[in-house]
């Protein structure tokens, strides 16, 4: 009786196995021929989508060889020059004189008094601060008007390079990267659209 059983197991067994198997086998040559299709279906989207992007235009601009190179900048930094000309010259005065009275201490404290000596060094100490002062002064002065020099060329810059786009039907133009192929380098048309 148990060998009846084992036997009757084994049939049960193996034929419930068949009966996997030949699912698996039929579901196996139904999809095969689905799964080509999906991948070709991916494969078609991503060549569409790789010949968008090779039909993507772009440009770079490198806004410091237009803020050096291009007349209007040009024409604003000799304007900010000429307005900073005089207080330059009178630093420059200023740092002159405090350099030879140094020297001149440094002659005569040999042979001055201790006191005159404190009080020379006192009042070149006040002059050194009072200059380092006006150098910070003139420094901040200079920046902030070139700054807002440079602000005024940089909205015509950003307006040429608007019209450029438009007229070359740019996507993208790109201002100051970190590396660029010359060949999608703008620049030089940037500077003669300014220069005109």
């Amino acid at each position: 009786m148990f060998n009846f059983m084992i036997d009757k197991f084994i049939c049960n067994f193996s034929d419930n196995l068949k009966r996997r198997f030949t699912i698996t086998t039929l579901l196996f040559f139904v999809c095969i021929p689905i799964i080509p299709m999906n991948s070709f279906a991916e494969e078609t989207n991503e060549t569409n989508e790789i010949k968008e992007i090779k039909e993507i235009k772009i440009g770079f601009v490198n806004t410091d060889r237009i803020l050096k190179e291009s007349n209007p900048a040009k024409a604003s930094q000799k304007k900010i020059e000429i307005e900073f000309k005089k207080r330059d010259e009178e630093l420059q005065k200023l740092s002159l004189s405090l350099r030879s009275q140094i020297e001149k201490f440094d002659k005569e404290s040999l042979v001055i008094s201790e006191n005159d000596k404190i009080h020379l060094q006192r009042n070149l100490n006040n002059l050194d601060v009072d200059l380092q002062r006006k150098r910070r002064e003139f420094q901040e002065d200079f920046n902030r008007r070139r700054n807002e020099e440079f602000s005024s060329i940089i909205s015509i810059v950003n307006d040429s390079i608007k019209n450029i786009a438009e007229q070359d039907n740019f996507d993208l133009i790109l201002q100051d990267a970190i590396a660029v192929n010359p060949r999608i380098d703008i620049t030089d048309q940037v500077i003669r659209a300014l220069n005109k």
